[in-house]
Parts: C-alpha cells; structure tokens; sequence
C-alpha cells in the first residue's frame, strides 16, 4: 500500500465518529471531487481504506488479552484496565481505545467514500468498481465488528461525512450488527477468491468475519454455515505443525503469507507495524535485569506488557507430565512452540565471570515437579546447573516464561541479532504478513457453531473439527488426546481456543461473547478477580470523544 500515506493527506476529511476540534482545517490543491472521480484517484482512495488497521494490529495493540483468565499485567505505567481496578483508566483510553476509535471512523469514513463515490468514476469497468465497493463493505464491517464488541453502540455512519460535524449520537447494537452483517454478505459475493496483491480482501475473509459475526450474535446456523464454506473451499489449508504456522522464514516465500492466512496485515519497511512485530514486544520478558543477556528480535525486545497466570500454565497447558488424558506441556507444540523457558548467554559486556556466550542463564521451569520443591531444594538445583531459576512463585514483574518464541522474528538469540546490534528494527522481517483471520479459527468457530446447534450429528461434526486442530497440534513423538462429542461444552471450546489463538487478540472477546468473562477472570486472575463488575463488559467510550461532542455523548455504565 505504497500511496496510502499520500492519499490519507489529499483525501477529504476523514474525522471521527462525527464530532472534531472546530479549528482542523483542510490545506490541499487536490479536490477530491476531480481526484476521487479518476480511476487513478479511486484505487488511491481504495488502497488508504486499509491503512487503519495496522492501528489496532499493529501500533495499539497493549489492551486485547489483559485482565482476562489466562493473562495478567507484565510491567511498565500503564495497566490498561487489566486490574478493572481504577475504573475509567485515561492512559489506557486516550491512548490506546481513543487511537483505535479515531483510526478505524477514519477507515469507515474512507470506506463509505468509496461505496458513495464509485457511480462517479467514468473511467473504469464496472466490474471493478463492484470489487473495490465489496472491499469498502468488507473494511466498514471489519471496524464496525470491533468497535461494536469492544464498546457496545456506536454512531452508526453509512454515509462520507465531509467537513466538521460536532453532534453524535450512538446506534444500537442490533443496528450496528445488521449493517455488518448486510456488508458482510455483500462484500462475499462480490470479493473475489483470491487477489493478486497482499494484504487485500477476499470473498474467504469476508466469509470467516461473517462466521464469526453469526457466532458472536448467537445465530449458530449462520456461523456453521459460513465457517465451513471457508473450510470446504480448499483455498486454505492448515499448516501441517504449529511450529511451522509461525516459522518467520515461511514468509520469504515469494507470497508473504502462508497457506492457513485468510486475511493479514502486510509489514513493509514504510508500514506502521514495521519490523518490530508489536505482538514479540508485547508479549516478551525483560531481560535486561540479568548479567549477561540482552534483548534479542528472538526472545522479544523488553516490552513485558503481558504475564500469563497460573491457569493458563498450569492447567490450559497441564503441567504434569503424568496427565497423558489433556493437552499438556510435552504433547501439545503449541506450548513447546510458545513459551521460551531457557534464556542463554548473549551479552560479552555483562557476561558474569566464568559464564560462557550460550550457556543457559535463565531456566522458567513450569513442570510439577518443580512448584513442589522446597526453596532449598530449588537453590541446590540452580547452584548445581549454574543458572538461575524462576519458578512461578519467584516470577517477578519483568521475568516469567515468553510467549515472543510464537512471534519469533528472524534470528537467534546470538549477540549479532540482538537489539544492541540491529536498532529498533529488524530488516529481515519486512514482507512477511501478519495473520487477522486463519483458518485455524475456522476451524474453531465451525466446532463451536454445531456443538451450540445441538443434536447427534451436529455434535459429531463439532467433535471432528475440533479434534482437527488439537491433532495438529501434536508433538511428534507423542500422542494427543482427542475429544468425544460428549465431552464438548463451552469451556472446553474456550480452552481450545486459549490453547490455538493466545497472544491473537481474541481472549477478552472470547470470553465476553460466551458471558464467560466475570466467571473465569474472577476464579483464574487474581489481580483482577476484586475488582470486575458487570460493566467491564463494556469498555469505556474514549473521554476525548466524549468531550469533541458538543452534545452530551453518553459514557457507557459504570465509567
């Protein structure tokens, strides 16, 4: 998307959700009356409706899984609600929410130019102006889907809005959701299947959005349907271990996705996202505290935001090597593939007297065995291997298992690609794309979709796709355990779902689509469990918005 920058510049005024500062002015030569109304100017304004959700995915990306069952707060100022603690959190809002809701009523601003100006363009087909219209359709969906989710009603805009309007009035949420729904559908039976360029629309994504849309609205015929249309296209297909799902190498492969990617984000060197990968950041430990390591594109660059709890370690991925009957830490890749629980040597400038460059410095044991030693028995164990060891009990606020080894980058954990040595950015990892929806999820969603239909049959084919997914996931050598229909519920679909999707910025939405939030935040996270109420349902609607408008904008409940 090289000309986007460009066009968010020239394009017409592109606000929020319909209330601004009254002194923005527009400067610019170009009208977009003459610009726009080209097939050069329309595909321009096509291609910078897909600039803003790099925001979300890429640049603000802090807030999805804190405050959940399987994830607590890391470190650093900003706890993002994760406790529910203070209530309306203005970091977390004006920072994070508040850059989310401006960027994505852009997108939907940009989105209804598109859909409103297409009769205009004189100078391209026809056909092609129903493929650009279903894009707009499928984007405006995509921004409503999460602002609805995440704030409950939100103004309801279907037409470009030009100028400076400073009055906004929230829709409700069935309204929001028939729109989506309707985008939906269009932009299905007008994308094409496949596009020649990364990162663009398809008829798969709109249909995997749909799945999920239907699903979250509770019309499980809808999302069974659509989910397996997904599947049963064959222009998906699951990665044959989970290790390779997130090898960073596949990404060279001259496509810049791989085959289980149904819709991504694309990085590039001029990309927002960049080569920093937010989600190895944010889900990296710090090291920096320990003599003789350094921040590596490998182990995550010290960002240290998200630090999961007991339940996601101990009992998401069972920590006892004895329970062969569930998915535990030796059988399941998708936690040997996650979780990096040996830091090495990597530092020549701090490197502590008789440690040698890639000698373990750090181990994390999780197994059983090691929650039950004694203290002194974990000293002799650490003096006797000459590391230091971090059981759960002696985790810090920086140090803990990393989940960066999923979102590895390029690299090692050699000092040459260490932080020190590259900057800020790796350059190797440029062209590789960042996956939004895969068909791991599919997966998931059709096996929710019939497990909630109920019946014989319907439980079977849950059970089917299911296990689809956990057998995937299996480490060679070993065997996975299967379900049968008849032990599917909703808990073991949410636990699938935290084994196959942590760190994909799903877990709040999961939990809250399934009324399972207050539950499991209250009996798996501690920090959090005092504090959540009935409102946190909700997120807050961003306070700046709130104070542009200069009639009374409604806050949601209890903020």
């Amino acid at each position: 998307m090289k000309r986007i920058v460009k066009i968010l510049i020239i394009g017409t005024a592109f606000l929020s959700a319909g209330c601004a500062d009254l002194d923005e002015t527009l400067r610019t030569g170009i009208t977009a009356e003459t610009y726009y109304s080209t097939a050069v100017g329309f595909e321009d304004l096509a291609e910078a409706q897909y600039y803003p959700i790099q925001v979300k995915y890429g640049d603000y990306n802090n807030i999805w899984d804190h405050g959940t069952d399987i994830w607590t707060y890391g470190s650093g100022a900003r706890e993002y609600l994760n406790s529910y603690e203070s209530g309306l959190n203005p970091s977390a809002t004006s920072r994070n929410w508040y850059a989310i809701w401006v960027a994505y009523f852009k997108g939907i601003n940009l989105a209804n130019s598109v859909i409103g100006r297409a009769d205009d363009v004189v100078d391209m087909s026809d056909e092609r102006k129903k493929t650009l219209v279903a894009e707009a359709r499928f984007l405006r969906a995509l921004y409503y889907d999460h602002l609805v989710e995440t704030h409950g009603g939100v103004p309801l805009n279907l037409e470009e809005t030009v100028g400076v309007v400073t009055e906004a009035y929230p829709a409700t949420e069935d309204e929001i959701w028939k729109v989506v729904k309707e985008d939906l559908e269009f932009a299905a039976a007008n994308l094409p299947v496949t596009q020649s360029e990364v990162g663009r629309a398809t008829s798969g994504a709109a249909k995997h959005l749909l799945a999920r849309v239907n699903l979250t609205t509770k019309n499980w015929s809808e999302a069974a349907k659509w989910a397996k249309e997904v599947i049963d296209s064959k222009q998906y297909s699951l990665i044959a271990s989970y290790y390779q799902l997130w090898d960073p190498y596949q990404s060279h492969s001259g496509k810049g996705y791989n085959a289980e990617t149904i819709f991504g984000l694309l990085i590039t060197p001029t990309s927002g996202i960049n080569a920093r990968d937010q989600k190895s950041r944010r889900f990296a430990a710090r090291v920096r505290t320990v003599p003789g390591l350094q921040a590596t594109f490998y182990i995550g660059n010290e960002v240290s935001r998200h630090k999961p709890t007991p339940f996601l370690v101990h009992e998401i991925f069972n920590n006892d090597p004895d329970r062969t009957d569930v998915p535990n830490q030796w059988n399941d890749e998708r936690w040997t593939t996650g979780f990096k629980l040996v830091w090495r040597y990597n530092n020549p400038k701090t490197l502590p007297k008789g440690a040698t460059l890639g000698d373990t410095a750090v181990f994390l044991p999780t197994e059983k065995r090691f929650e039950q030693m004694t203290d002194a028995e974990a000293a002799a164990y650490s003096k006797q291997h000459n590391f230091r060891m971090y059981r759960m009990k002696d985790w810090t606020t920086e140090i803990w298992p990393s989940l960066a080894l999923k979102f590895r980058m390029r690299g090692d954990d050699s000092p040459e690609m260490s932080l020190a040595a590259l900057g800020d950015y790796n350059p190797a990892y440029f062209w590789r794309t960042e996956p939004i929806f895969r068909l791991g999820e599919t997966y998931l969603i059709a096996a929710e979709a019939y497990m909630m239909m109920g019946g014989a049959a319907n439980l079977d084919k849950a059970a089917e796709y299911f296990n689809a997914i956990r057998k995937r996931a299996e480490v060679p050598g070993t065997v996975m355990p299967l379900i049968t229909p008849a032990q599917l519920n909703i808990d073991e679909i949410l636990n699938e779902r935290h084994r196959e999707l942590t760190g994909e910025y799903l877990t709040w939405y999961d939990l809250k689509r399934t009324g399972k939030l207050l539950e499991r935040v209250r009996k798996y996270n501690k920090e959090a469990a005092p504090y959540i109420q009935e409102y946190h349902m909700l997120r807050p609607i961003p306070q700046e918005q709130i104070d542009r408008c200069t009639n009374e904008y409604p806050q949601n409940p209890g903020y």
